[in-house]
């Protein structure tokens, strides 16, 4: 049985470890587990329907690892690993644990590593998956360049990717993703809400160095997400910490993780590419979230350089952003990007950012996208701290498709159509609406004066 290398988030490490995976003879390991039935054989592909406790490593896997098939059961991996095969063809993509329709599932206790996806939820509800370590789960496509363009696959049915996440919930709600350690995983998302995936709760999750870009080895864009160059179908392929994907991801809550390094985002809610109904009334709270686009912001060629935030509201060309957001509490410093980042072009409504604190990021503290809302501010922002934001905004603006960025605390180009700043502590400003001292003015652009508890 081989090691399993689950250290480093990195593209880099991950094909390190493919060299080592390749070097190793493939086994489809059985092992014995405790059930409630006794002693029985599980390997790779066996389906779960009664509780389980692993006695020993499964894998590697050149399929799905385990499928759970059956309501209320408890899985629990015994402090043991399943991995995946990374060098084998998986088309369609291949999950180390899916919850296949099943509800009140528990899997928790060990670790999932080196499939397209580290455990995946498909349908039921009110599952939980805790105490897991999700690592280097990437789409085979990324890693391999197999099925990876246009030449190799049919353009019109694919197959595209499906997965690239360390834990994925696909049109399932109520369920509880926490204390979780999820690295290294993409080109998707480290935890990721999918479709019409209602009332999850994403808490207390260590959720780092998820930087992977969606290129394959020969440095060329995959179909992850569609068609290269069409990209109007399947996924949005960029790897944020916590990705609410939607289209239709409603009240969700994210709280009280650490997100660090991811590629595109820390926490992002995102506009799917398909057509379909904003992701409303979600709330992102007590999170702290730093260095985003660390490892990746090299190489402003690749795609998805646009978009390097600790938090986001992003809308896609087919969806519009999100409606009704919490923003609250967050601490998002030290990001290539902004601090937080609110894209209004499209539809932006009933946005709230309140007490957060927002540092030393590469563009803005805080900063909106136009043209915003001529009918009056329907988004608040207020109670936030900033300071230092902007030392590298000539740089990104210039190398990654921004336009304009301040690289101020409180970016604001709409001239407050559709926000309204109150009672935040800035250093640094561009318009006079983005009040600092709960004023509401700050008397012209540029400086705020002086601003307590905004240095």
């Amino acid at each position: 049985m081989t090691d399993i290398v689950t250290a480093g988030g990195t593209q880099h490490h991950l094909r390190r470890s493919l060299a080592i995976a390749a070097g190793t003879t493939l086994l489809s390991a059985t092992t014995f587990v405790g059930t409630a039935a006794g002693q029985d054989a599980i390997g790779c592909g066996d389906v779960i329907t009664e509780d389980t406790t692993l006695a020993a490593d499964i894998g590697p896997c050149p399929g799905d690892g385990l499928i759970v098939e059956a309501d209320g059961v408890t899985l629990d991996l015994g402090g043991h690993t399943i991995t995946g095969d990374p060098n084998a063809r998986r088309a369609p993509d291949k999950a180390g644990i899916l919850l296949y329709r099943v509800s009140g599932v528990t899997v928790t206790n060990g670790t999932v590593a080196n499939f397209d996806g580290g455990v995946v939820v498909r349908g039921g509800a009110e599952n939980t998956i805790r105490k897991v370590t999700a690592s280097d789960n990437v789409n085979y496509r990324v890693l391999t360049g197999r099925d990876s363009t246009l030449d190799d696959i049919d353009r019109e049915t694919g197959p595209f990717c499906d997965y690239g996440d360390g834990i994925a919930v696909f049109n399932s709600s109520g369920n509880s993703v926490e204390q979780n350690n999820v690295t290294g995983n993409g080109p998707y998302g480290g935890i990721s809400l999918i479709e019409d995936s209602d009332d999850n709760v994403v808490a207390k999750n260590k959720i780092l160095d998820n930087d992977v870009l969606n290129a394959n080895p020969d440095g060329e864009i995959t179909v992850c997400g569609g068609p290269p160059g069409n990209m109007s179908e399947g996924r949005l392929s960029m790897t944020i910490g916590v990705k609410i994907e939607g289209p239709g991801s409603d009240r969700n809550v994210v709280e009280g993780n650490q997100v660090r390094n991811a590629s595109m985002a820390g926490v992002g809610v995102v506009g799917q590419l398909t057509d379909g109904p904003q992701s409303s009334d979600n709330v992102v709270r007590n999170n702290r979230i730093s260095d985003t686009a660390r490892s990746t912001q090299g190489d402003p060629e690749k795609e998805g350089r646009a978009h390097s935030h600790g938090i986001a509201l992003m809308r896609s060309s087919a969806s519009p952003s999100a409606e009704g957001t919490l923003i609250e509490g967050n601490n998002s410093s030290r990001n290539l990007g902004n601090g937080v980042y609110l894209d209004s072009r499209e539809t932006l409504s009933g946005t709230t950012v309140r007490g957060n604190v927002v540092n030393n990021n590469g563009l803005d503290g805080i900063g909106v996208e136009g043209p915003g809302d001529p009918d009056g501010p329907s988004n608040v922002l207020t109670g936030n701290r900033g300071h230092g934001n902007g030392d590298r905004a000539e740089q990104v603006n210039e190398e990654y498709r921004f336009a304009g960025h301040g690289g101020v605390d409180g970016y604001d180009p709409t001239g407050c159509d559709g926000f309204d700043w109150s009672r935040n502590r800035f250093g640094s400003v561009n318009h006079e609406c983005v009040a600092t001292d709960g004023t509401g003015r700050v008397g012209g652009p540029g400086r705020s004066g002086d601003a307590p508890g905004g240095r």
